[in-house]
């Protein structure tokens, strides 16, 4: 979800936001965002797909916006995050290199993003999350993430899922991903 800031709006506090589900077992929800920096002002970005309690709320009756943000000139639930292009790894002994994605990433008010790279093995139910690192200008290195794919395919694994996110925190605000 994102909602556009009014221009006065302070960003001492991250944004905040609570929702209310009609499922009663998983009724009340809060959620934390980041600040961005847009061509149409400050925005204010939630990741809340990766929410179980807004998941499994089934019917989401209603949605308010706490704090700074408790007035807004517009808000929207995104129905995906932006995709980074169509880069695949490139296998480097246990290691796994991404040419960095062209796209601009967003541009955050406070903090920093980092990514991260997340396997799933669906045969085996296995899972990791790797950091990531720079290599050199141009590329992104994952160490271990082959070592985790072979180690998968000794198992009988034969898909691997992979998720290349930029994350602050815990809300993710780009990713790429794909199978192996």
């Amino acid at each position: 979800m994102r909602a556009l800031a009014l221009a006065q709006t302070s960003t001492a506090e991250a944004p905040r936001l609570a929702w209310r589900a009609r499922d009663e077992r998983f009724d009340l929800g809060q959620a934390t965002g980041v600040w961005l920096a847009t061509d149409e002002g400050l925005q204010a970005y939630f990741d809340l797909a990766s929410d179980p309690r807004f998941l499994l709320g089934r019917r989401i009756a209603r949605v308010s916006f706490e704090g700074e943000l408790a007035r807004v000139r517009s808000a929207e639930l995104v129905a995906a995050l932006p995709a980074l292009g169509r880069t695949a790894p490139e296998v480097r002994g246990d290691d796994w290199r991404f040419e960095a994605p062209a796209d601009p990433l967003p541009r955050l008010v406070r903090g920093e993003g980092a990514w991260s790279l997340a396997l799933f093995d669906p045969d085996g139910l296995a899972s990791a999350r790797f950091p990531v690192e720079a290599d050199g200008p141009d590329g992104l290195l994952v160490r271990g993430a082959a070592a985790f794919e072979r180690a998968v395919r000794r198992r009988g694994g034969r898909a691997l899922h992979w998720w290349l996110e930029y994350r602050v925190g815990d809300v993710t605000l780009a990713h790429l991903g794909g199978r192996r």
